[in-house]
């Protein structure tokens, strides 16, 4: 205790992008948002794993009631949906009407170059439930998505579904990275 200002020592000022405003104080905001990350992406999975990127390109910039009948849903939680995914930046809204977001539009839409949802349907099914069992892995010292009793490596299976996204995800990861290269380096004399 202060007694001088007659209130409680404060703790020392965390670290990180959301500290409080009141410069002084520590805050378990940065814990917060460590604590509920994996809310936004489990927003953007169900985005991607729903369609509703692809949905938006086709039919431009419409009403709530009209995506979730495209998608098949009930109104309630496709307005839930809209309205996280408009937070996150993913859509816009205007005179109650929804479209995407640049960044939706050229990375989330199903048959786009740079689709990006392959990695993004990949890490909510084989990645995010190993995650899920970080404790165990770290117990056990052992992998938690695949068996190493039964399998060489994680990439070694019979479920094409897993290594199509796989390799869906890295295609569009090494697009990048290739073109960065290329930017970076003159290749004329090796063609």
């Amino acid at each position: 205790m202060d007694k001088a200002a007659n209130r409680p020592v404060r703790p020392p000022v965390a670290a990180g992008p959301a500290d409080a405003a009141e410069p002084g104080w520590a805050t378990p905001v940065p814990l917060m948002e460590l604590t509920t990350g994996f809310w936004r992406f489990k927003v953007l999975a169900a985005g991607v794993d729903l369609g509703l990127f692809s949905v938006l390109s086709r039919c431009g910039a419409v009403d709530a009631r009209t995506i979730a009948a495209e998608l098949g849903l009930h109104p309630r939680p496709a307005r839930m949906l809209l309205a996280c995914c408009t937070a996150l930046g993913l859509l816009t809204r205007e005179d109650g009407r929804y479209r995407n977001a640049a960044i939706a539009e050229e990375f989330l839409v199903e048959g786009r170059p740079h689709y990006f949802g392959g990695f993004v349907r990949y890490s909510d099914r084989h990645g995010y439930p190993g995650w899920g069992r970080l404790q165990e892995a770290i117990r056990d010292n052992r992998p938690t998505t695949w068996d190493p009793d039964l399998q060489e490596s994680a990439f070694v299976t019979t479920d094409p579904e897993i290594l199509e996204g796989f390799w869906e995800a890295m295609f569009t990861l090494s697009s990048f990275t290739a073109r960065a290269l290329a930017d970076a380096h003159d290749f004329t004399a090796y063609g």
